[in-house]
């Protein structure tokens, strides 16, 4: 279809209760697109975080399709609050090991930048690196965020679980 939805949600807490209010993210977008080219896309739709909160975003989206390896990038806008500009992008690679399982690696990369005040808000790396089984994707994740204009970074390790839903 020449019209199709594009969505991400995040969320990732601490399990102490005294570190939750710090450091408990959330971030959730949800796009419309619609099919320009073969592999281009224009999109429009709401981005909402523990930040910023809720705002409209309208952006392009470019993804190749090559055997096992998918590519994604998707640049966007806010067209309010600020007008932060985001560069994001991601690539999967999934061989198939037997029957309904894949080896699952993954890149994923986002540059979120103020437009308004000319400054890094923030930027992250996410890797990820296990096996999928059918829309379920489980394994082993790395996470490296930078925050800010001062570029304070965070790293945290650890397992992840994922689900395709459509």
């Amino acid at each position: 279809s020449r019209f199709g939805i594009f969505a991400i949600t995040e969320f990732y807490g601490v399990y102490q209760p005294e570190e939750q209010l710090r450091k408990d993210q959330f971030m959730g977008q949800a796009h419309l697109t619609f099919a320009l080219l073969r592999n281009l896309r224009i999109n429009a739709g709401a981005i909402t975080d523990h930040v910023d909160g809720f705002r409209p975003t309208a952006g392009i989206q470019y993804h190749v399709r090559s055997g096992d390896l998918f590519i994604l990038f998707a640049p966007r806008i806010d067209l309010s609050q600020g007008h932060n500009g985001e560069l994001f992008g991601f690539a999967e690679y999934t061989p198939r090991l037997k029957g309904d399982w894949k080896l699952y690696g993954r890149v994923q990369g986002l540059y979120n930048q103020n437009l308004e005040l000319d400054i890094h808000a923030f930027s992250y790396v996410r890797l990820r690196l296990g096996v999928s089984y059918r829309t379920f994707r489980f394994g082993a994740g790395a996470n490296y965020s930078t925050y800010g204009p001062f570029k304070v970074h965070e790293d945290e390790y650890g397992l992840f679980l994922g689900a395709l839903l459509f």
